[in-house]
């Protein structure tokens, strides 16, 4: 029961409705406070996009060192400047949210001169 103590931040279902999955959260999350890195694939519709946010949601909720970065590509459309824009921007979002512990900060769309407001 205790695996499921933490916030559903940005996961699409609640941790006590995500089952079957605690063994892989737990390696995931161990493999994020380690050295190293991994490849984590799923053919799609396998569920790997919510494993991930999941993870994200267990650090984000326990961890005070490891910050926890989401970012997904899409087939908008977007050439290589505008990701490395969306990218750069969710990273210092996600950060900055992180180190005020207010998830509510990722629902916001605050302009980089906010943002920076937020990190002081």
């Amino acid at each position: 029961m205790d695996e499921m103590q933490y916030r559903r931040i940005i996961s699409e279902n609640e941790p006590g409705d995500f089952v079957g999955r605690t063994e892989e959260l737990r390696r995931l999350e161990a493999l994020a406070t380690a050295t190293g890195s991994a490849v984590v694939a799923g053919a799609p519709g396998v569920g790997l996009t919510e494993l991930l946010k999941q993870t994200y949601d267990r650090l984000f909720s326990r961890q005070a060192e490891v910050i926890p970065f989401y970012f997904a590509l899409n087939a908008s459309g977007e050439n290589a400047e505008q990701t490395a824009r969306r990218f750069l921007y969710q990273f210092l979002l996600q950060t900055v949210a992180f180190r005020r512990r207010d998830e509510a900060i990722l629902n916001w769309f605050p302009d980089l001169a906010e943002l920076a407001e937020l990190t002081v």
